[in-house]
């Protein structure tokens, strides 16, 4: 089955996500909004969360693997007094703290609980979440009733900054209460608003219950608003209803206002612009002599105060000299020497030596390529012809003869013409000569067989392996060229 096409801009779309809502409902509902099929999301929030959701649009789907990897910024809400399955608003209550306890509870306590967990820390993710134990996810254990508990693993809690701490009444009929725990239908805690600006990998709801936990009172997490991902803040986000609202109006799918490859790359990367000649070997798969930091060739990337752990370490994005995004490289080490390479090829195959006219060019050249290998073909059916059916030199003479004398006059003016006009590479100058002399050999071999009748092997050996060397000769320059 041929691959579809892909319809509609290439791009990132940032949404605001509903709660209530699956990040994968959001995927389904953009992609009959855009009308692509091609659409994917870069971390998943969970149905009661809200904010951030970034998207993958066509091509811009393969950046979404750096996504993921990008840091976060949350606002969250914290219960303190009371713990629950999940440590979310969503699970059943597992215990409670004594009324005295949350009430002990001070804003300098709580800033200091929370101080112990910044930075650098090994956290235990939370068990309902969607990592998988013995091929399984967690969560699915945990609902089929087994205990869990996952391996703890290092994140980094770069910023936790408290806005508001309060008392308050928790009402437990609107929880499930686990089984055999009597409690009453309203309970004292503490609620703290706070936004938490994380690691990939961070459970948030995990930090809501390491900080009652570390207060001795439990605690689980009653909201979540991703504000940021990476170098993509919600206040760029599109409201999914209004979304959803236009489609219907429309005659058919939205032309959506997506982030560019470009200026995604820009904001979440470092920046190397390339010469003409590195953005051509990149393209090819090439490694490119390594960008030193802080020489002119590699510029950080566009980035606010706000958003300094948002760039992905190690990787930059390669940009040809006409601002097209090229790949993202990476310097590696390669036979004892520090080069760069390419991890992800956006534009494959393109020269970009040729500045001006560049693309006729190319499909010129493919087009003399084809011409050649078609009409060296039928010069040598012609000789064969010619040699078996025994005609006398003055019957082709005048007919193959004349097209052959004809083609060649044709194709070595066009090609002198070409490489005039636009010299590119050196394999260019290789793939001319290469065609001269084939093209020379073809209708030479059908002139010496109409000379006499001792040459006519002659003829054969000079004008049936015409295509063929013609094929070598091209093929031998892509290994020179572009090897």
């Amino acid at each position: 089955m041929a691959k579809a096409r892909e319809r509609g801009p290439s791009g990132l779309l940032v949404v605001d996500k509903p709660a209530g809502m699956t990040s994968h409902d959001v995927v389904s509902k953009i992609r009959w909004i855009a009308g692509t099929r091609r659409v994917g999301h870069a971390g998943t929030l969970d149905p009661a969360a809200t904010g951030v959701l970034v998207l993958g649009l066509n091509k811009a789907t393969k950046l979404l693997t750096y996504l993921v990897g990008q840091d976060k910024t949350y606002e969250a809400r914290l219960v303190l007094g009371a713990a629950t399955l999940t440590e979310d608003a969503e699970g059943e209550l597992t215990g409670i703290a004594r009324a005295e306890a949350v009430r002990a509870l001070t804003r300098e306590k709580i800033e200091n609980a929370v101080r112990s967990l910044t930075g650098d820390i090994m956290q235990v993710p939370s068990a309902v979440s969607a990592i998988k134990v013995k091929g399984v996810r967690s969560y699915a254990r945990v609902r089929d009733g087994e205990d869990i508990e996952l391996a703890a693993r290092k994140i980094t809690i770069h910023e936790a900054a408290i806005h508001e701490v309060r008392d308050s009444k928790l009402d437990t009929r609107l929880y499930t209460v686990a089984e055999g725990l009597d409690i009453p239908a309203c309970v004292p805690v503490v609620e703290v608003d706070i936004t938490v600006s994380c690691s990939s990998g961070t459970y948030i709801r995990a930090f809501a219950r390491d900080v009652g936990k570390a207060l001795g009172v439990g605690g689980h997490l009653s909201a979540l608003n991703r504000i940021r991902v990476g170098n993509v803040y919600q206040r760029e986000a599109f409201d999914l209803a209004e979304l959803m609202k236009e489609r219907e109006n429309a005659d058919g799918p939205l032309d959506l206002p997506v982030l560019s490859l470009e200026e995604a790359a820009r904001r979440l990367f470092n920046v190397r612009q390339l010469s003409t000649q590195e953005a051509t070997d990149i393209s090819f798969g090439r490694r490119i002599p390594a960008g030193e930091e802080g020489s002119d060739a590699l510029v950080l990337g566009t980035q606010s105060p706000e958003s300094q752990h948002a760039s992905t370490e190690g990787i930059t994005a390669a940009f040809a000299p006409d601002g097209t995004l090229v790949a993202l490289i990476e310097n590696v080490k390669f036979r004892g020497t520090r080069c760069a390479a390419p991890v992800l090829v956006f534009e494959a195959g393109i020269d970009f030596s040729r500045e001006s006219g560049g693309a006729a060019m190319i499909a010129g050249l493919d087009w003399w390529f084809w011409i050649t290998v078609v009409l060296g073909t039928l010069s040598c059916l012609a000789s064969l012809v010619q040699y078996f059916r025994g005609y006398e030199p003055d019957d082709y003479s005048q007919g193959p003869m004349l097209v052959l004398e004809a083609f060649l006059v044709v194709y070595l003016v066009g090609s002198i013409i070409m490489q005039a006009v636009g010299p590119g590479p050196r394999g260019d100058w290789l793939e001319y000569y290469g065609y001269l002399v084939t093209a020379m050999l073809i209708p030479a071999g059908a002139f010496f067989y109409s000379l006499s009748e001792r040459t006519r092997w002659a003829t054969l050996l000079l004008a049936v392996p015409g295509p063929v060397l013609i094929v070598m000769v091209h093929r031998m320059n892509m290994l020179w060229y572009y090897y």
